[in-house]
């Protein structure tokens, strides 16, 4: 099952075996590296029931460490300015994709812009902890849940968003990591039942 955009030459896809299933970042047919564990754990978190599970958690502590002591994504992406540059080429691809014309319809691009930026600035440095990222994106993002917004529209908006970094010759390790921050967030678009 192919959950971001086709166009694209980075996609997710679920893999199923009869006992489990795994998200992978998949570039063509003959490489696939996994998705963030964090991603993973998010939307399987009793697929490991065999592990300990303080073992993991100090395990996921330990990566926070080692991930806090190296450079931020923000500043291994190029920084302010080429964050600021990859919200503009990307919202330019969106506003020109003729199924997403009546979100941008009565609302002001350069806001949602700015927006962007503010949250991917912090998404790129570090969400604190205590920052319940699906709720307010859920909430900030009503209106557009309303009209039919849904994880379809997030895939396209996410292989867009890959595009976009390719463009600008971002390095497939900052890709796969930014996909790896990103890609969680889909959860706040799936349709509540």
């Amino acid at each position: 099952m192919v959950l971001a955009a086709a166009f694209s030459p980075y996609y997710l896809k679920t893999i199923s075996s009869s006992s489990s299933s795994s998200l992978v970042l998949s570039h063509n047919a003959n490489k696939q590296c996994p998705v963030s564990s964090v991603f993973q754990k998010m939307f399987h978190p009793n697929e490991n029931n065999n592990q300990n599970n303080s073992n993991d958690d100090r395990n996921l502590l330990n990566d926070a460490d080692k991930l806090a002591r190296r450079e931020t994504l923000l500043t291994r992406l190029g920084g302010e300015s080429a964050l600021r540059t990859t919200i503009h080429v990307f919202y330019d691809k969106l506003t020109q994709h003729k199924s997403f014309e009546p979100y941008f319809e009565g609302v002001s691009v350069d806001k949602l812009k700015q927006h962007q930026y503010q949250f991917l600035a912090i998404a790129f440095t570090g969400i604190p902890r205590e920052m319940d990222v699906i709720t307010n994106i859920r909430k900030n993002h009503a209106r557009l849940r309303a009209m039919g917004m849904d994880e379809h529209d997030f895939d396209i908006m996410a292989g867009y968003f890959v595009v976009t970094l390719q463009e600008l010759d971002i390095p497939p390790d900052e890709i796969e990591e930014a996909v790896g921050v990103v890609m969680p967030l889909r959860a706040a678009f799936v349709k509540e039942e």
